[in-house]
């Protein structure tokens, strides 16, 4: 499991079983195709494409992303 996907995973679970004091914490928010997790305490916000994979293409942690891709893309 690569250090995304315990993140995700951490992000999920926390906010199934957090108080109702602690579930504002975290948010999920689905934007199309696209799910949007947030920490807002620790300012990380994932994007995730459930629909190929649950491929994690960009994670902000304090506002720069922390992601990246050992290929080049086309422009």
């Amino acid at each position: 499991m690569t250090n995304v996907s315990r993140l995700v995973l951490l992000v999920v679970l926390a906010g199934t079983f957090a108080s109702p004091a602690q579930a504002q914490r975290y948010a999920a928010a689905r934007d199309g195709d696209m799910v949007r997790l947030t920490d807002r305490t620790s300012d990380i916000v994932v994007s995730i494409l459930p629909s190929v994979g649950n491929i994690a293409f960009e994670m902000r942690v304090q506002g720069h992303n922390v992601l990246r891709f050992p290929q080049k893309t086309s422009a």
